[in-house]
């Protein structure tokens, strides 16, 4: 079966962009395409709109982004919907890779504090550094942390099957070098958005979640332990019970780091 595509019925819309100090147009159209279910087809893409004349050549757009949604999954006989963004011709020159790094709050749950007073003092409970110490567990507090996700977009010219399917296997693993001047451990791949652009090339935008490597004290019943987090471990303390094994208390025994996220080479991501 033959590709065609058929616009939808006033699908068109028309709004102004800011791109750096300019202001643009742009225009969105929505197109359904028969005969394939694949959009990476050279079919597909062949027939697929390069620019669009709304005022009969005097401003010319052409197609930037393309984003596909496959609606029926059989092959020649496939259909699936297309949106495309037309734009100023200079959105379709590749550029450097486009950098972002946004740094906000999370809140974590802690049960030992930096610094605690106690009145009286001394504690008759000798509670030490615990927040929230009951009969039975040590209630801690909730808290504000740092929390970092840094983005970084890029231009390709193809992507083969292989690079795809590492773009999915890699989300949730750790980087297992330094990576963009953060230490091992510290980074974690959260996922890649991928557009075709209207010059053929595909524009990649790769999420990743920084967390710091922490070290930092903890009494333990042996004594005093200095323990280090990489990153995006995940540390626990192992309490002690009464002597039934019934009741656990405050007391520190063990602290524990687990390793969660599984490690990768980001240099394979490329980017």
């Amino acid at each position: 079966m033959s590709i065609t595509l058929k616009e939808h019925v006033t699908s068109r819309s028309m709004r102004q962009v800011r791109r750096d100090t300019n202001l643009e147009l742009e225009l969105k159209a929505v197109f359904i395409v028969f005969g394939s279910d694949d959009p990476s087809d050279s079919a597909v893409l062949a027939a697929g709109p390069q620019y669009a004349d709304p005022w009969d050549g005097v401003l010319p757009l052409y197609a930037v982004e393309h984003e596909w949604e496959v609606l029926r999954a059989t092959g020649s006989t496939g259909i699936m919907k297309l949106v495309v963004t037309f734009g100023h011709p200079s959105r379709l020159v590749v550029s450097e890779n486009e950098i972002e790094l946004n740094t906000m709050t999370d809140t974590a749950h802690v049960e030992k504090a930096l610094e605690q007073v106690h009145y009286p003092d001394p504690d008759p409970n000798d509670v030490g550094d615990n927040i929230g110490v009951t009969e039975d567990k040590v209630e801690g507090v909730d808290i504000f942390v740092p929390k970092a996700t840094y983005s970084e977009t890029m231009e390709l010219e193809d992507i083969d099957d292989t690079y795809r399917d590492l773009l999915i296997e890699m989300v949730g693993t750790i980087n297992d070098d330094t990576f963009k001047g953060w230490a091992a451990d510290e980074v974690i791949f959260l996922g890649a958005q991928v557009t075709k652009r209207g010059n053929g090339n595909f524009k990649l935008k790769f999420q990743f979640g920084v967390s710091f490597t922490v070290t930092d004290d903890y009494v333990t019943e042996s004594g005093t332990e200095t323990v280090t987090k990489p990153g995006w471990d995940y540390l626990w303390q192992e309490k002690s019970r009464d002597s039934d094994g019934s009741t656990v208390n405050h007391t520190v025994v063990a602290v524990h780091v687990a390793q969660v996220y599984p490690q990768a080479d980001f240099s394979a991501l490329g980017v």
